[in-house]
């Protein structure tokens, strides 16, 4: 844990304290799910999250995997996925089985030793059909959501390979699914082992790439040339000044919002008695 000052702004002590973790060979899949969250949402965020770390003199995100982490996800990513495909394959036999055995009892096969009849042993059967059906369902929603989640490192890898020329093992590419992860998985609207983590992992993340998010906005100047007159040009080069990495004693005192249009409020009275005296 990196020994962070105490700021009174959220944004600030959000983005500060954040503590990002690599994946490794010993690391676990909900280290897995997580990571790859947080590889996706950071990559598509990029430049805002680089201007805000430079900003703040802070490096705690890594937002820039080497080609071994990376290699490692999409090892163990297959893994999971040949797991999902063996369950799915035990899934459909099992489904097939119980859909024979209910067509052998409707052409009049039941077994005759079971004390029941023709009927109650359809009735009987159709329950396991309709149970196994359910199990396929979820076997194949789950084997989706690996493929999926793995496949959230595509454009991550495409831009790594195109652009920043990092080399990987021949055919990387080829192990990346192009399959796309349900958004269900966010809201636990289905059944998943990992829906738990799912659900997490995108919450978390998706709040840091918030705090990074609302930090740039109003770090930076306003294409509405009204708000900026209306004083927005002081706001963000002070909420700037608040944020640099030297001004611990300031951020301990106040928050961003509170120091900006204090300082704004000084800057534009300033400036409207420069404007009057003038004429």
């Amino acid at each position: 844990m990196n020994d962070v000052p105490y700021s009174k702004d959220p944004l600030d002590s959000n983005v500060r304290n954040y503590q990002s973790v690599v994946y490794t060979k010993s690391s676990n899949d909900n280290s897995y799910v997580y990571r790859i969250f947080e590889l996706s949402l950071f990559f598509k965020n990029k430049d805002k999250i680089e201007f805000v770390l430079d900003l703040m003199g802070v490096d705690n995100l890594n937002i820039n995997p080497d080609s071994d982490e990376i290699e490692l996800l999409i090892q163990r990513g297959n893994e999971l996925i040949s797991d999902a495909l063996k369950y799915y394959g035990q899934e459909k036999s099992n489904l097939d089985f119980q859909k024979a055995a209910l067509l052998n009892i409707n052409n009049g096969g039941g077994d005759r030793k079971s004390g029941l009849s023709l009927k109650e042993q359809y009735f009987n059967q159709s329950i396991k059909v309709s149970q196994a059906e359910s199990s396929l369902k979820d076997a194949d929603f789950n084997l989706l959501c690996c493929k999926g989640l793995l496949g959230k490192l595509r454009p991550l890898v495409e831009h790594m390979l195109n652009k920043d020329k990092v080399r990987f093992s021949v055919g990387i590419l080829n192990k990346v699914p192009n399959e796309r992860l349900p958004s269900s998985t966010y809201s636990g609207e289905n059944s998943t082992g990992f829906i738990y983590i799912y659900k997490y992992s995108w919450s978390v993340v998706t709040d840091i790439v918030n705090s990074i998010d609302s930090i740039y906005r109003v770090c930076t100047p306003s294409k509405d040339v009204q708000v900026m007159n209306s004083g927005w040009k002081y706001r963000y080069k002070y909420c700037k000044e608040f944020f640099k990495k030297g001004n611990f004693v300031l951020r301990q005192a106040t928050t961003h919002c509170e120091y900006s249009d204090a300082m704004a409020s000084v800057e534009l009275a300033k400036e409207n008695k420069l404007s009057l005296l003038s004429k």
